[in-house]
């Protein structure tokens, strides 16, 4: 656990993984498998946004990004998974988290050549962005309605649940190239992170089934145009969720 918050030995500091990462993301697997005072430490960690290292004389770095999980799917302890920005479970004989790295390794047929893909993700991330301010009430209504609905039926909503929403939108806005954060990528975040609660909480406040990995050939059902149609529908439901459940809540697209 050192590794990842840092430790204070004498009168030196190790600074750990949280407290050097600076953007992006930084994901903690085998969650499943820490011991008792690790999941507890971590878990503290989370939900102050914060590595607190050292007992006697304290120091506090806050996090400078977003704190991924993975634990196995047959694991019988649950994660902390009100603190976790998201949570996924993967199979036990799964080997390798997916990256960027592993991806582009094992993709001999894709489109573009490895140096494109990172000059186009280097050009993307580059970009400044604003929300749009019907994006931004559209992801407050989803966080304040879930965690009604959620609360009711025992799954509690992440805690930085806005945070990690806001961070996922604006970068979907980023991949394609916009400098302002609409409605179309509040509802793709939503949709991404409603599936990772899905999977480590078998529970979804929008009843989305988890999408599966795309097999060679199955590219159009997943990708284009031909994915705008289920993008609306989402939209439709996702605003008439919202709508049941916060009084005067309306969408600026609602027609």
């Amino acid at each position: 656990m050192s590794s990842l918050c840092g430790v204070r030995e004498g009168n030196t500091l190790y600074t750990g993984l949280f407290t050097n990462v600076s953007g992006g993301v930084a994901v903690v697997g085998d969650v499943d498998l820490m011991k008792k005072e690790e999941r507890l430490l971590l878990s503290t960690t989370l939900q102050n946004r914060a590595a607190i290292i050292g007992k006697k004389k304290t120091e506090i770095f806050p996090l400078r990004c977003s704190v991924w999980g993975y634990q196995c799917d047959t694991a019988k302890k649950s994660s902390p998974s009100s603190a976790w920005d998201i949570v996924y479970k993967v199979t036990k004989d799964c080997d390798e988290i997916a990256s960027i790295e592993n991806i582009l390794e094992q993709s001999s047929d894709s489109l573009l050549p490895e140096i494109d893909v990172k000059a186009y993700l280097a050009l993307a991330s580059s970009i400044d962005i604003q929300f749009d301010e019907s994006c931004t009430r559209l992801i407050a209504a989803y966080c304040q309605a879930s965690k009604s609905v959620r609360y009711e039926s025992g799954c509690e909503l992440p805690l930085h649940a806005s945070y990690t929403l806001h961070l996922l939108a604006g970068n979907h806005a980023r991949i394609n190239f916009r400098d302002t954060v609409l409605d179309v990528d509040g509802v793709a975040a939503i949709k991404l992170y409603e599936e990772s609660l899905l999977s480590s909480q078998h529970y979804s406040s929008l009843d989305l089934k988890p999408s599966t990995h795309i097999n060679p050939g199955e590219e159009d059902d997943y990708l284009g145009e031909n994915v705008d149609a289920t993008m609306e529908q989402l939209y439709s439901n996702l605003v008439q969720f919202c709508t049941t459940h916060i009084a005067g809540f309306t969408a600026d697209n609602e027609d």
